[in-house]
């Protein structure tokens, strides 16, 4: 490694940020927040601009933020939400244009298969250097090649952090919901079609051990044509609406092969046909949760450090990556920290307790990770996540949900995550998704 000395990302990191955990750091901060909206000397025109600048958080965030100490009305939220949306993707429009610019400018000879093109045959056929002479991918740039040395064996893996960058689509729950049918949306009545019948799972719960159906809870739906923009990867339906049930007064973790059902996905691929559910009587009050209106927009989406040393294949030199050079090349490439509530579809899981990929393959295959019985044997370990790299895919990550003095939070400010083997994503299948539970 290079004796240059890095510079400390976080050096300027507020005292609030510093705080034990997700929770503790929101509270820190609205508590400090409330002192600054007293001596605020500014308009409300402004006081987005200045609440980021003051406490170094996103628009949606300060939004939020600003809305919870009474600082903007729900109506001034939406406009401002509205606004932002409309700014961000014009920003990626612009963005995307400059990148097709910049390709045609700098590969103005070249191909698939040639890096240079020197001419052409009296045939038409291309000749000149291959990009495999080059020792590059096609249309990799030479200038942000990382080669590798003896010196530094990790030298490498800033390329292929920066190759594994996928599209996601960040969720921002807040605000009223038109709850119109076939409309995205968290909470309220599904809309489903007339033939649906209400997913039960049999289970005992924290306050009731006796194993019996429980209605699952209705999480979320988002309307597939509404994503069809964001989805640069045409990895969703382009059409009827998707929808998230999970049985939330056992809250399972799943790690128990006999969990299956706890959680469940319906793709409804005629809107026009759909009409709000009967909600089942016996689906208790708490889990019945209130209609509030989901914004969306694109973001690049990076692995942490668990399912990036999960992904690398690593040399006996290159057993263990440490995480200060992780955080390094995170620093080098720009890719910002977690914010402060993420809910997401598609791109990779935010973690909170290790890559979870492997164990749903695991799970899948019948092996149960919640305690020392039935451990697989480490062989079966290593190959479930070798092979899960390429079979699982996160479809829906949800975090803690907050507004109007309701709160839905998973085990100490945890997140839940849907996860879908590719296959069925491409084939549009949603039988045989797997939750996973993750908290503090």
């Amino acid at each position: 490694m290079s004796g240059k000395k890095k510079k400390n990302k976080y050096a300027n990191t507020p005292k609030w940020a510093k705080q034990g955990n997700k929770a503790a750091r929101h509270s820190a901060r609205i508590r400090m927040a409330r002192r600054w909206l007293v001596v605020y000397e500014g308009t409300g025109d402004h006081i987005v601009q200045a609440y980021r600048k003051e406490f170094k958080v996103d628009v949606m965030t300060a939004l939020n933020d600003l809305g919870e100490i009474g600082a903007l009305t729900p109506e001034q939220i939406a406009v401002k939400r509205q606004a932002e949306e409309r700014r961000q993707e014009q920003l990626w429009q612009e963005k995307e244009e400059k990148k097709l610019r910049d390709f045609y400018d700098r590969f103005p000879d070249s191909d698939d298969q040639f890096y240079f093109i020197a001419g052409y045959t009296s045939g038409g056929a291309p000749y000149g250097v291959t990009w495999d002479e080059m020792g590059l991918e096609p249309y990799q740039d030479p200038e942000n090649v990382v080669w590798e040395s003896e010196d530094d064996d990790f030298s490498k893996f800033k390329e292929e952090l920066r190759l594994m960058g996928r599209n996601s689509i960040r969720l921002d729950i807040a605000g009223e919901s038109p709850c119109t049918v076939g409309c995205t949306k968290f909470g309220g009545v599904p809309d489903v079609p007339d033939s649906f019948i209400w997913p039960v799972f049999e289970t005992g719960t924290y306050e009731d051990e006796q194993i019996k159906p429980h209605p699952l809870a209705f999480l979320a739906q988002f309307n597939c044509a509404e994503m069809k923009r964001l989805d640069k990867d045409r990895l969703l339906p382009h059409m009827g609406l998707l929808s998230f049930f999970y049985e939330l007064e056992s809250q399972r973790w799943g790690f128990d092969p006999k969990d299956r059902g706890y959680a469940k996905v319906f793709w409804f691929p005629d809107i026009e046909s759909l009409s709000p559910a009967v909600v089942p009587e016996n689906l208790k009050a708490d889990f019945r949760l209130p209609a509030i209106n989901i914004a969306m927009c694109r973001e690049k989406s990076f692995p942490d450090y668990e399912d990036f040393t999960c992904q690398m294949e690593f040399d006996e030199r290159q057993r263990d990556l440490p995480y200060e050079y992780f955080e390094s090349l995170q620093w080098e490439l720009e890719i910002e920290a977690e914010v402060d509530n993420c809910s997401k579809l598609l791109g990779w899981p935010n973690t909170i307790q290790g890559s979870m990929a492997g164990a749903c393959e695991l799970v899948s295959k019948g092996y149960y990770l919640g305690g020392d019985r039935d451990q697989p044997p480490p062989e079966v370990v290593k190959e479930a996540f070798r092979t899960a790299r390429d079979e699982w895919q996160l479809l829906f990550q949800l975090d803690t949900v907050e507004a109007d003095g309701f709160e839905l939070m998973f085990g100490d400010c945890g997140r839940i995550y849907f996860f879908i083997r590719k296959s069925d994503l491409m084939e549009k299948c949603f039988d045989n998704v797997w939750l996973i539970l993750q908290c503090f």
